[in-house]
C-alpha cells in the first residue's frame, strides 16, 4: 500500500515515496522509522485498543464538525505539527467556531485553537512531544514524578483503574490522593480523618465537584442553623446581658471589666440553646471528614467510567476528564455565599 501525502502520527510531517515507512502490526498506521525508533514504539501507542484501528485520513481540506470533539482536536494538531518544508499557506483544517477548553489551574476558558496555555495564569495545557518540542501531545497529566515518594507509573492498576486516569480525574494533589487510593484498594489504609472536609464539610465536596453529597450536607447545615435560631426564640439575650451586667457592676470594677464580665456570663446562659446546634455540627464534621476519602475514590472511578462509555478514542476521553475532573473554586464560593445569604436574611425573616 501506498502512504504518498499521509501525515506521520509521530512527527505530523507528510510520507513521501522515498521515505523509510513502517507499519504497527497493532494499529496498522504508517510512520517514519525514525520516529518509531525515538519513541520504541508506535506514535499512536496510547489509542491502541479493541476498538481502535487506524484509518487513512480524509483530504484535509474537507469540511469539520465545530461539535465533535475528536475532529476539534485533529484540527488542532494539525495546525501546531505544520513544519517548515510544509506549504503553510495550504488549507488547514478548520472548524466553523472555535473549540473552548477550561484551564484546570485557574478555571478561566480559552481558545484551544489559539493557544496552547491559558492566557491568564500560563499554565500548560499540553505534554510538549518528545521529538518535537513545541507539538502538543496530550492533555497534561498530573502524575508525581519519579524520585517522589508518591510515585507510581501511569498503568499502575487502582482499583480497575489505571494510575493516568484518576490523576487526570483529581489532578490537584495527586500526590496524596493517588497512594491514599492505592491503600484503600489494598485494604492498608486505615480509616482517617479527611482535615479539609472536616472543617468545610459541603463546601469541600462542591470543591471537588461532588454536587450531591455537598448538596446533602449544606441542606443539613441550614436546618441546623434554622434549629439554633428557633431555640434562640425561646431566650431574651438582652435580658440575660442586662441582668448580668447589673451583678458584675460593683464599685471596685470598671465599666470594661464590667460589661466583659457580664458578655460571659450572658453566653454561659444562653449555652444550653446553642447546644444542639453544635453537636449537630461538630457530627456532620466527623462525618465528612472520614467518608470523604472513601466517597472521592467511588467519584473519581464513576467519572472514569462515564468517559469512556462516550469517548472511544484516548485523547478525546482525556481532554474529558480534564473538563470535567478537577476541581471547582467557583461552585465552592458560591455556594458559600448561597448558605450565607440563607442564614443571615432568610431563616431570620422566617423566624
Amino acid at each position: 500500500m501506498r502512504y504518498e501525502k499521509i501525515p506521520c502520527p509521530g512527527c505530523g510531517v507528510l510520507l513521501t515515496a522515498g521515505d523509510d515507512v513502517v507499519v504497527c502490526p497493532d494499529c496498522g498506521a504508517p510512520q517514519h522509522r525514525a520516529c518509531w525508533q525515538s519513541e520504541g514504539r508506535c506514535a499512536l501507542q496510547a489509542r491502541h485498543g479493541a476498538d481502535f484501528s487506524w484509518q487513512v485520513p480524509e483530504g484535509v481540506a474537507a469540511p469539520l464538525s465545530s461539535h465533535d470533539p475528536e475532529t476539534i482536536l485533529e484540527a488542532h494538531l494539525h495546525r501546531w505539527q505544520q513544519t517548515d518544508e510544509e506549504d503553510t499557506s495550504a488549507p488547514v483544517p478548520s472548524t466553523e467556531e472555535p473549540a473552548h477548553i477550561f484551564c484546570p489551574n485557574c478555571g478561566r476558558r480559552a481558545q484551544s485553537g489559539e493557544n496552547m496555555q491559558c492566557d491568564n495564569c500560563g499554565y500548560l495545557f499540553f505534554v510538549p512531544s518528545a521529538t518535537r518540542p513545541g507539538v502538543p501531545g496530550t492533555p497534561r497529566i498530573w502524575l508525581p514524578e519519579a524520585g517522589d515518594p508518591s510515585f507510581m507509573p501511569a498503568n499502575a492498576d487502582v482499583g480497575g483503574h489505571t494510575a493516568a486516569d484518576l490523576a487526570l480525574a483529581v489532578q490537584h494533589n495527586t500526590r496524596v490522593y493517588l497512594p491514599r487510593f492505592k491503600q484503600m484498594v489494598e485494604g492498608t489504609h486505615k480509616p482517617q480523618l479527611h482535615v479539609a472536609a472536616f472543617f468545610l464539610r459541603g463546601y469541600w465536596f462542591f470543591y471537588r465537584k461532588m454536587y450531591k453529597l455537598g448538596a446533602l450536607f449544606l441542606a443539613a447545615q441550614v436546618v441546623l442553623t434554622a434549629l439554633q435560631s428557633y431555640l434562640l426564640t425561646f431566650t431574651d439575650k438582652d435580658e440575660i446581658f442586662m441582668a448580668a451586667l447589673g451583678m458584675a457592676a460593683t464599685p471596685d470594677t470598671s465599666v470594661m471589666e464590667a460589661t466583659s464580665e457580664a458578655m460571659t456570663q450572658a453566653a454561659l446562659a444562653a449555652l444550653p440553646w446553642y447546644l444542639p446546634s453544635l453537636v449537630g455540627t461538630l457530627i456532620l464534621c466527623l462525618v465528612a471528614g472520614f467518608i470523604a476519602n472513601g466517597q472521592y475514590f467511588r467519584h473519581a472511578g464513576a467519572l472514569i467510567d462515564r468517559l469512556r462509555a462516550v469517548h472511544k478514542d484516548e485523547v478525546a476521553f482525556q481532554f474529558a476528564a480534564v473538563r470535567e475532573g478537577g476541581t471547582s473554586m467557583m461552585a465552592a464560593s458560591s455556594v458559600f455565599l448561597l448558605l450565607f445569604l440563607v442564614q443571615e436574611y432568610i431563616i431570620p425573616w422566617f423566624l
